[in-house]
């Protein structure tokens, strides 16, 4: 799936976003993971954190997409919920 935004910019801002709901809806660590944890953190520490949406803070996500200034492209992928905490709060398309 590709989005493509008029405003140069906005795609960042959306997948900032997207990027910090999903490690919300990761629900904590996992494994290993409980070194990294934090209890709490803001958007733009999730962003930081977020370099290759892999572990982020402790919570698996391996989860990514690629952007442009304008665009916004997510592969179509069945997530698995060992590998993708977020699945249990966010579904996939199969």
């Amino acid at each position: 799936m590709k989005v493509t935004f008029e405003s140069a910019g906005d795609a960042e801002k959306v997948v900032k976003r997207m990027v910090f709901l999903a490690y919300e809806a990761c629900g904590g660590s996992t494994g290993m993971g409980f070194l990294q944890a934090r209890t709490s953190a803001n958007e733009e520490q999730v962003w930081k954190a977020a370099y290759n949406c892999d572990y982020v803070m402790g919570r698996m996500m391996k989860w990514g997409c690629k952007w442009t200034q304008t665009t916004i492209e997510i592969r179509d992928q069945k997530f698995q919920h060992d590998y993708q905490a977020f699945s249990h709060v966010y579904k996939d398309n199969g």
